[in-house]
Parts: C-alpha cells; structure tokens; sequence
C-alpha cells in the first residue's frame, strides 16, 4: 500500500478507512490485479489494466490533490481531492515479503497539468 497521512492518524487503525489518511491498495483475486484508493472506508470503482511496477505520488498542497500515476507508462491513476488542513506524511506498506524503493525528488511527468 502506498498513502499518505496527517501525523495524528491512529497506527493502529485502518489506513484509508478515516478522515485522515489517504491510501492506495493492490488486492491481488484469483482472476485479476484490483486497486483500491481508499479514504474514509470508500474507494471509487477505477479499472486499471496494466499492473504499475512503479508508482509516482504527487502530493499538491496549494492545490488540494494527492495523485498516483503509473511511472512506467506516464499514466494517470487516480486523484483524492481534500483539503488538507495539516502535513501529511508518506506511508509504505508491503503485505508480502518484497523490496520497496522510495524516491523523492523525482520530475513530475510532463503529461501532469498543474492548475
């Protein structure tokens, strides 16, 4: 799971499932890869087709959005639209033994419009 949340968020709560935390989640079923992008318990129905192997969060505070993009194909994913009224920090979780790498720093993609 990658998401963000305001430093106050319960650590032991449900991650995506309140106010305060914002969260993208792979669900692997037997018959495809779901993404789920959770805040307050609900998650939009969004189809996405190809599994990303790397993820892009852009996080625009003067803007109130927080975006995943599939790096790899320079796509779109989904954006939250909320105002956030403290930092939020980032979040990673593996459910699987695996290996994540954090980058920060990285070039917005140039198909990402700023307004």
């Amino acid at each position: 799971s990658d998401l963000v949340a305001f430093e106050d968020t319960n650590r032991n709560g449900y991650l995506g499932g309140n106010n305060t935390s914002w969260c993208m989640r792979h669900v692997l079923t037997p018959s495809r890869h779901k993404y789920e992008f959770l805040h307050c318990g609900t998650t939009p129905d969004v189809r996405i087709t190809i599994p990303p192997v790397r993820i892009g969060i852009l996080l625009d505070y003067d803007n109130w959005k927080l975006s995943f993009f599939n790096m790899e194909l320079l796509q779109h994913l989904y954006t939250f639209n909320c105002h956030f009224q403290h930092l939020v920090h980032p979040c990673f979780a593996l459910e699987k033994p695996g290996v994540l790498r954090v980058r920060n720093g990285v070039a917005i993609p140039s198909c990402v419009i700023l307004a």
